[in-house]
């Protein structure tokens, strides 16, 4: 099969969350809707894209008429964010670097995004600077899990600990003392996978 551009594979990965999720595949008003395409031409165009490199059929005439093909093996469009905004992540164009491709089976469930790693303060954990975090919004954290963190405004990855007198958030290196905080404190997701380019 070719190569997908990044908004095909958006909307194909819209298609399998839709189908996953409800049983039945999108309309064409629920996919323009989604990605605020401004007429149905501009989906069809793309479903006719992807139907020409053999990841859906389309059935004509039909108001769900979509048979997806290829289920083991869907590459995902990752976005990779350059800076995080205080308060939440936005995945935003102008918050995203690029994008990272995928397959699917790597990722579970949940709104994921990629953040490039700064500094040493995790390289005892295996996570060197330069690599890129996969950081799963949507899952549930819990004590010795490592996440993404927003502290004073600040980006930072560290393992998470949650005491009586507050949140620590504690590195791996020895060089790096563990953060102890309170207030001025968002918990931006946890972090799920890693994703490094060999030199």
């Amino acid at each position: 099969m070719e190569n997908l551009t990044v908004r095909q594979k958006e909307i194909l990965s819209f298609l399998r969350e839709f189908v996953s999720e409800h049983g039945y595949p999108p309309t064409i008003s629920e996919v323009m809707k989604h990605f605020s395409f401004s007429s149905p031409q501009a989906v069809k165009g793309h479903l006719l894209a992807l139907e020409k490199k053999g990841y859906l059929k389309r059935v004509e005439k039909i108001s769900r008429g979509l048979i997806l093909k290829e289920k083991a093996s869907l590459p995902l469009a990752i976005p990779v964010l350059g800076r995080v905004p205080a308060g939440q992540p936005l995945l935003e164009e102008e918050n995203i670097e690029g994008h990272l491709s995928l397959d699917e089976k790597l990722l579970g469930p949940g709104n994921i995004f990629a953040l490039r790693v700064k500094g040493e303060s995790m390289k005892d954990a295996g996570i060197m600077e330069g690599d890129y975090v996969l950081v799963n919004q949507s899952s549930s954290i819990n004590n010795g899990d490592i996440v993404v963190a927003l502290v004073n405004g600040e980006c930072t990855v560290k393992f998470f600990f949650r005491q009586k007198e507050g949140i620590e958030l504690r590195p791996a290196h020895p060089a790096y003392k563990t953060m102890r905080v309170t207030e001025n404190f968002h918990l931006v997701g946890k972090v799920v996978g890693l994703f490094r380019k060999m030199p």
